[in-house]
């Protein structure tokens, strides 16, 4: 009790006000742009894009189980895998919906579905099935492969691509 020293707290101000800026600072635009130029990397954002996929998992032919009977069933699966996802693509050709396709046949189970009572009505299109709503390319390519984000992020907008094959599906 004798040294204790009770909490101190030290506080300095600067008051500006905006109208005072306004009227004592002047800036050229090419003081502006000189600027932006030097520090564009700063400025530039990670391309994103809306996606909506139906995810198939696709079975792994582990390097011992090759050219036996385990490996050859896998592959067997594989092909019937790819077969499915290109059986799904044409039916979304066709004018299928992506969310009613990806509510019957994915098997995605990242990321995690959002439970629909917990979102607001601007977070509503993300909860379709299948919907994976805007991804960013970095994220992108450590989730879902180069391959993939090569292939989604060349992509026109609003185009239906064919199945893509990943390491995971």
């Amino acid at each position: 009790q004798k040294y204790h020293i009770p909490d101190q707290v030290q506080y300095a101000y600067l008051l500006v006000r905006k109208d005072d800026l306004k009227s004592s600072i002047t800036v050229a635009t090419d003081e502006i742009t000189s600027y932006y130029r030097n520090r564009m990397e700063e400025f530039r954002l990670d391309p994103a894009v809306h996606v909506r996929q139906v995810f198939l998992n696709k079975p792994m032919v582990r390097p011992q189980d090759r050219g036996t009977s385990a490996g050859e069933e896998a592959e067997t699966s594989r092909t019937a895998v790819l077969a499915k996802a290109t059986e799904i693509f044409q039916r979304a050709a066709k004018g299928e919906s992506m969310s009613s396709l990806a509510a019957q046949f994915d098997e995605e189970k990242f990321p995690p579905a959002r439970d629909v009572s917990e979102t607001s009505s601007t977070d509503t299109v993300t909860t379709e099935p299948g919907d994976l709503g805007y991804i960013l390319r970095s994220n992108a390519r450590n989730s879902y492969g180069d391959d993939w984000t090569s292939t989604v992020f060349h992509a026109k907008p609003g185009s239906l691509l064919p199945p893509i094959e990943t390491a995971r599906g």
